[in-house]
């Protein structure tokens, strides 16, 4: 659909569509924009961390187990990728 799936968006942390979608813990929607050909080495112009350093952020800092499983996940398949 012509979508740069790397862009930087304004929004939070002037982060791509992949760090956004870490953020929200969903791994259907990391895999769907992995899918779309996103990069795994873009990085944010916050903190120059790329989608896995926010993963793995997230793992060992989210507050329910629940959460942290959630991120454990993600972070595996963006290693694995």
């Amino acid at each position: 659909m012509g979508v740069d799936v790397d862009a930087l968006s304004p929004g939070l942390e002037h982060a791509s569509l992949l760090h956004n979608a870490v953020t929200s813990g969903s791994l259907p929607v990391v895999k769907a924009i992995l899918d779309a050909r996103a990069r795994l080495d873009t990085k944010d112009l916050a903190y120059q961390l790329t989608p896995l350093d926010w993963a793995e952020w997230y793992a060992r800092n989210a507050a329910s187990d629940g959460k942290r499983k959630q991120y454990a996940e993600i972070t595996a398949y963006l290693r694995d990728r």
